[in-house]
This record gives C-alpha cells, sequence and structure tokens, in this order.
C-alpha cells in the first residue's frame, strides 16, 4: 500500500466513528406533561455572614509567682 491509500483508509476510520458517535446518541426523553412552574423549588436565598467582630481576647490569668 501506498501513503494515499493509508490516508485514506485512516480518514474513512475517522469519519466512520464520527458518524457512529452522532448516530448512536439516544433520542430525547419525552416531554413529561405540562407542570406548573411554580412546582418547582426556589433556590435559597444566598446566606451572607456577618462581619468577624475584631475584639481582642482577654489576657490569660497568670498565677501568682512563688
Amino acid at each position: 500500500m501506498n501513503r494515499n491509500t493509508i490516508i485514506a483508509a485512516v480518514v474513512a476510520v475517522i469519519v466512520v466513528i464520527v458518524l457512529w458517535s452522532v448516530l448512536r446518541t439516544p433520542e430525547p426523553a419525552p416531554v413529561p406533561p405540562a407542570t406548573p412552574p411554580a412546582a418547582s423549588t426556589p433556590a435559597p436565598a444566598p446566606t451572607t455572614t456577618p462581619p468577624a467582630t475584631t475584639t481582642p481576647a482577654p489576657a490569660p490569668a497568670t498565677p501568682p509567682a512563688n
């Protein structure tokens, strides 16, 4: 086989793989009966944490020196 035949074979294999992967995709699922949009749960509101207060920690009690 010469070079052109090998290139043509590789291209043909790639085309077959692409077509097979495109054509084997399952059909979309049937649309369920119309449900009211209110049935969907709304997304929870983002909770914001209050900014941390930077109060100095109390000094530890030092034991009396002996």
